[in-house]
């Protein structure tokens, strides 16, 4: 019998990667759907931020936290804004519209990454290491709970994933025009994203003044465009950020190993660099990827978990981590011609221990609102039933803000510029990692705003009875309750009601001659 023709050859491979393309993204579809249908509406705080934002721009106020107060860029993400505001157009519903968001993100990732690993440089020549490849990735992403938590918390970064997917075909293809434009729109999804500009002179072609004529043109009109809304140079939530002790970098380093820890499939990603032809673009993401964690030195990380300020490089890091396993299995049967099947199946080892420890270790089971969300929104609620027209203080802003439609004084400074740039922080020895990234305060300036209610983090199934029987959780708090205690604050315990039989602490301002209780 005489052997197939190589074009006959060619075909079946060709098909093999087409069947195993279409597996993985009905793969990746389906656990995506699945898991947002089991966590749907399972919003982060900071979510609801967004969801203000946009609900005040349909209300006529602009880009405003409150409407009564100057334009803030209290959020980090314009793009997303932008497009939670597109689906407000089609659906008042806005808990549905960036949960809906989120899904489609997740999911048109993981299909970016099925094609980057089909259809690209990256595709590998021996059908069946292309197929493994590409169901490799699958599972990885279909298995990765804390992947997947993404499609329904309501922020930016299963976006800024898919751009940077994006990002990356773009360099492995060549096509720089599409590049610079994905670089730009990447900088409008979130600030880190920069990086990839300043990194374009990797390629030959960005050593060329013309080469950056537009996106920098972009990107100035953007910040033309910001000073001309909000009177600043950078987003209000980077000033509110507080950094560069050497306890950040301490927390910063937990948070990189935390990081690693959630996708260990990404410290692979340098065996990429093994393919001569894709080098250049390679180093240009991994250069990118280091600086990106290297900030986490300073910043100290992230309070949440999950790992959500990595995750925009993710899927791209473990995109090129796949493919280098398998490269490298290939170089290894080169000089190994008869165990070449058994190499092949090499890379199936750590991409299945990254399965397994997935499956194991990233269990979040099924919920439609987080525990402390839930919190804020009763106290939100109650806010607008008992406190109309009240002027509130607190650090949690996005559910107590978005369901009391009241005015809010964001203790930490993501919409109050004169906490944001106060330039305060915690004493070194306090910090932890509950205060990453709420670190500011200005309690003189919040006291002269004279809030009629100041609302904590605190909560618990009975009254608080008196000063003596109260805490803080912040260090804006903590000022705050110590001015209070010290008499130099004319507020009196309100231990609220906001649900049955769960209390949340507030401090409500004394009338005008009242006595000290």
């Amino acid at each position: 019998m005489s052997a197939p023709s190589p074009s006959v050859s060619s075909h079946r491979s060709e098909t093999v990667v087409l069947l195993a393309s279409v597996l993985a993204i009905v793969i990746i579809w389906a656990k995506t759907l699945e898991f947002a249908s089991r966590h749907w509406l399972a919003l982060y705080d900071d979510a609801y931020i967004f969801l203000r934002y946009v609900d005040n721009l349909f209300s006529g106020c602009g880009l405003r936290f409150n409407c009564t107060d100057v334009p803030v860029e209290g959020f980090t993400s314009p793009l997303y804004l932008g497009l939670l505001a597109v689906g407000r157009l089609f659906s008042p519903n806005l808990e549905a519209v960036t949960s809906t968001l989120g899904t489609l993100c997740v999911g048109a990732t993981g299909t970016l990454a099925v094609l980057s690993l089909s259809r690209s440089p990256l595709a590998h020549p021996h059908r069946g290491s292309a197929a493994l490849s590409i169901l490799g990735i699958a599972v990885l992403l279909a298995t990765s709970s804390f992947w997947l938590l993404n499609s329904v918390i309501g922020l930016e970064a299963p976006l800024g994933a898919l751009l940077a997917v994006l990002i990356l075909r773009a360099a492995l293809l060549e096509r720089h025009t599409s590049l610079r434009v994905w670089v730009v729109v990447g900088v409008l999804c979130r600030p880190e994203f920069v990086l990839f500009l300043i990194a374009l002179p990797v390629f030959r072609e960005g050593r060329n003044l013309r080469y950056f004529l537009y996106p920098v043109a972009c990107l100035l009109g953007f910040l033309v465009t910001r000073v001309w809304i909000f009177d600043e140079f950078l987003p209000l939530t980077y000033f509110a950020k507080s950094g560069g002790t050497s306890r950040h970098a301490v927390l910063g380093l937990h948070y990189i190993g935390e990081t690693v820890s959630d996708f260990p499939m990404t410290l692979l990603a340098p065996l990429a660099l093994l393919e001569p032809r894709v080098r250049r673009p390679i180093t240009y993401f991994l250069l990118v990827a280091s600086v990106w964690c290297g900030f986490f030195l300073r910043s100290g990380g992230d309070t949440f978990y999950y790992s959500r300020l990595f995750v925009p490089l993710m899927v791209g890091l473990e995109v090129l981590a796949v493919y280098g396993l398998f490269l490298a299995a290939t170089r290894l049967s080169l000089h190994h011609s008869g165990i070449v099947k058994v190499l092949a199946l090499v890379p199936l080892l750590p991409i299945g221990g990254a399965v397994g420890y997935a499956m194991k270790n990233q269990s979040i089971p099924p919920t439609h609102v987080f525990a402390n969300v839930a919190r804020y929104k009763a106290v939100g609620e109650y806010l607008k039933r008992h406190h109309g027209g009240a002027t509130v203080a607190t650090v949690p802003i996005g559910a107590i803000g978005y369901f009391s439609h009241l005015r809010i004084i964001d203790l930490v400074g993501l919409t109050a510029p004169a906490i944001a740039h106060a330039g305060t922080t915690v004493p070194e020895g306090m910090l932890d990692r509950n205060w990453i990234g709420h670190e500011r305060h200005n309690t003189p300036w919040v006291l002269e705003q004279a809030p009629d209610l100041i609302v904590t983090t605190k909560f618990r199934r009975r009254p608080w009875q008196g000063l003596a029987d109260t805490s803080a959780g912040f260090i804006a708090d903590w000022l705050l309750l110590r001015a209070i205690k010290a008499g130099e604050a004319p507020y009196e315990v309100l231990s609220a009601e906001v649900e049955p039989g769960l209390f949340c602490l507030m401090f409500q301002r004394r009338a005008q001659g009242s006595m000290v209780p």
